[in-house]
């Protein structure tokens, strides 16, 4: 059998043969070289029978094969992103769909296959961001959406109570965060000239 070829295996020469548990009978094993080069000993029936056609590196190859992007198996932040994104625009069956698909904020066509998304958002810069529409009452595509902080996302909300929903105090913060904001603005807009 040496220089025999069985799936990507290579019989190389014979290795010490191996008795079952009860020790009754022996059984024949043969030292193989697969295509990736991992050498082993594989069992002789093994190999004839078709058992055994590499050291595991064709399964490896064969569901990557069957694995598109191999993001959702692992459960990626950004796929995780997505299927979200899609649930809340498409699913009337989610509480915040009111929100999105209920009030007419949907999916572009490009990104309802995970791989165009991945491709125009790319990853996530860090894992506290989280996707972001620059104008909320648009839907999610790639010239209306990004990675936002928390504190980016809180700025770019929709206002949907009344000011006088609102605590004295309550607006006093946020007037105290936008004048800062502005201040802020002022400043790089001046450093930047």
């Amino acid at each position: 059998m040496v220089g025999e070829k069985f799936g990507r295996w290579t019989v190389l020469s014979s290795a010490n043969n191996r008795r079952t548990n009860s020790g009754r009978f022996a059984l024949t094993y043969w030292l193989c070289r697969c295509a990736c080069g991992v050498e082993k000993d594989v069992r002789a029936a093994s190999l004839l029978r078709g058992k055994s056609k590499s050291c595991g590196c064709l399964r490896a190859e064969m569901y990557a094969a069957m694995t598109t992007h191999g993001m959702s198996r692992n459960g990626s932040a950004e796929y995780r992103a997505w299927q979200n994104m899609v649930n809340r625009c498409r699913n009337p069956n989610l509480p915040g769909y009111k929100h999105y698909g209920g009030r007419g904020i949907q999916v572009c066509p490009r990104w309802m296959k995970f791989e165009n998304f991945s491709a125009d958002m790319g990853p996530k810069p860090t894992p506290t961001h989280s996707i972001d529409r620059r104008d909320v009452n648009l839907g999610y595509n790639m010239l209306n959406c990004r990675w936002a902080t928390a504190t980016e996302q809180v700025n770019n909300r929709r206002k949907i109570g009344l000011i006088g929903q609102f605590t004295n105090d309550e607006l006093l913060e946020e007037l105290e965060r936008r004048a800062q904001q502005n201040a802020n603005r002022r400043q790089s807009a001046t450093i930047s000239k």
